[in-house]
């Protein structure tokens, strides 16, 4: 399912933005703290994707098959599929959400990552 958080929030007469979202078919108020769990595990499953991802020759585009090898077969560099600056830009939104509607537990998540990986720490706050 995809969220436009962005779209339509809820806001008080004060002109603050209450975090609020409603279904655009029934007019259901959404909980955020469902919302706020979604994007943890949409982060969770990036940092996995991320992790897992198969390593790319430079070269020849070839997928790194053997774990082992410093260099593919046409002496090629291995680079990542996904890289650390598109990973580490996908959490900068991530942390500008869960700051803008106030979500501790998505900021805990995105503060647990960057302390266990420093490499992603100045890009992406």
């Amino acid at each position: 399912m995809d969220w436009n958080l962005c779209k339509d929030p809820s806001v008080a007469q004060d002109g603050s933005v209450l975090p609020q979202w409603f279904c655009s078919n029934c007019q259901a108020q959404y909980e955020t703290e469902s919302i706020e769990m979604a994007l943890v595990e949409a982060l969770q499953k990036k940092l996995m994707s991320y992790t897992l991802q198969d390593l790319v020759c430079t070269k020849c585009k070839g997928v790194k098959e053997a774990n082992m090898p410093l260099y593919c077969g046409c002496a090629g560099d291995f680079d990542l599929t996904f890289t650390t600056k598109s990973f580490s830009e996908q959490i900068t939104v991530f942390r500008n959400i869960a700051s803008h509607y106030n979500m501790s537990f998505l900021e805990e998540t995105i503060d647990w990552l960057l302390v266990m990986s420093p490499q992603m720490s100045e890009s992406a706050q």
